[in-house]
């Protein structure tokens, strides 16, 4: 490595990319070991992230950041040491963070070598390093939910916080508009350009939230508060309730974020395929390609709230059940439910028609109505079991 004495406009691509490169070309395991890390921190943190606004703080630790670094094959010191040889950077803030630098590396390894799923999977972890720090400078205290909650219901939907439905699909969209506005100067990676790539992620990121923290703070000035409701023998006493409606809407964006993280549970399609007699691979291969295609999110989304709301009103049927037989059972009698003008019966039931329509070459080819019966409940109770095995406990 030259000294630091040696300055260049392309330090940390001549330095730092080829040991990235030659790390991960040598192990691909070390790839799947990446994606693997970003995966099991949501997984921890997916409840902090799927509130409807910046309500909680995720923390990214000195061992989060080193699951990255040994993976790629550089570490922190490293990093400073090459960024000290840079022409270029000087007071950059976000680089003064080695560990962005890092990761924007294996970044430019992902698109060098399209490797679409990698490039994601590290966008994610680089924003999940800038998230907390960003949180805490605005929300130095968490939040107060009543406050929060207040706040995003009345936000317009210029708000991207408001029109993504989640503070993790609005830094991810954020990001991910950030990512495709740079990738082509990024991917010629010199100093100048990964510097504008790093910076750009925070600025975006810390200008998201901080439309929340304005809006937040007026509303805390001004005590406006959600689902509130005041005794009138005493006016320090305040009752809270949340609704089942924000219940089930956590736990669906909850749900739809790890699917869209892990993708389908083969375990789950192969129970739910058994379960209706009906082939595994066909099923797996209709779920496979339905959540392969993008434009399915919003419909994934509304069969498992549909399937929440649902179980919650029928009886007396509660969150915490979720986890048990019941629910398992309570969605199969109400599956078969005689009471098909139920509005969401028929909509859960029209959009798995569509799905298997289009990605069951099987459900095409017949004519059977059983069949064709089997293979749309074999489909809703893959979207039953995936609730319980990913809404949180």
């Amino acid at each position: 490595m030259p000294s630091q004495n040696q300055k260049s406009p392309n330090a940390l691509i001549e330095n730092l990319y080829p040991v990235v490169e030659g790390t991960l070309d040598a192990n691909p395991k070390n790839i799947i070991a990446l994606q693997k890390t970003v995966s099991k921190y949501l997984d921890r943190n997916m409840e902090r992230l799927t509130t409807s606004g910046p309500l909680k703080r995720n923390f990214f630790s000195d061992a989060d950041r080193q699951e990255l670094y040994l993976n790629i094959g550089i570490n922190a010191d490293m990093v400073n040491r090459v960024i000290g040889m840079s022409s270029y950077i000087k007071e950059w803030f976000a680089l003064k963070m080695p560990f962005s630098v890092a990761c924007t590396m294996a970044i430019i390894y992902a698109k060098r070598h399209k490797k679409e799923d990698l490039n994601n999977f590290l966008i994610m972890y680089l924003i999940l390093s800038m998230y907390p720090l960003l949180h805490a400078k605005y929300f130095p205290y968490l939040p107060k939910p009543e406050i929060m909650e207040y706040t995003i219901n009345n936000l317009s939907n210029k708000y991207k916080i408001k029109q993504k439905g989640t503070i993790w699909n609005a830094l991810m969209d954020t990001a991910m508009v950030c990512d495709r506005t740079y990738t082509k100067s990024i991917t010629n990676g010199t100093d100048k350009d990964i510097a504008l790539y790093i910076e750009a992620m925070y600025t975006r990121i810390n200008a998201l939230l901080k439309k929340v923290w304005q809006a937040y703070y007026r509303n805390e000035k001004d005590k406006n508060l959600m689902g509130v409701e005041q005794d009138i023998h005493d006016e320090n006493i305040l009752k809270t309730s949340e609704s089942n409606s924000f219940i089930t809407e956590r736990i669906a964006n909850s749900v739809a974020m790890k699917l869209a993280i892990s993708g389908p549970d083969p375990k789950l399609i192969e129970i739910a395929a058994k379960l209706n007699d009906v082939s595994f691979n066909d099923i797996r291969v209709t779920i496979n390609q339905l959540y392969a295609d993008k434009q399915n999110s919003k419909e994934i989304k509304k069969v498992i709230t549909n399937i929440m709301i649902l179980f919650l009103t029928s009886g007396q049927n509660k969150v915490t059940e979720i986890h048990s037989n019941k629910f398992i059972l309570s969605c199969i009698a109400i599956y078969k439910s005689a009471n098909t003008g139920d509005k969401m019966i028929i909509e859960i039931k029209k959009i798995l028609d569509k799905w298997l329509a289009k990605y069951s070459a099987r459900y095409k080819a017949t004519n059977r109505v059983a069949t064709l019966n089997s293979f749309r409940k074999a489909l809703f109770m893959f979207f039953v079991f995936t609730i319980q095995a990913y809404s949180p406990n």
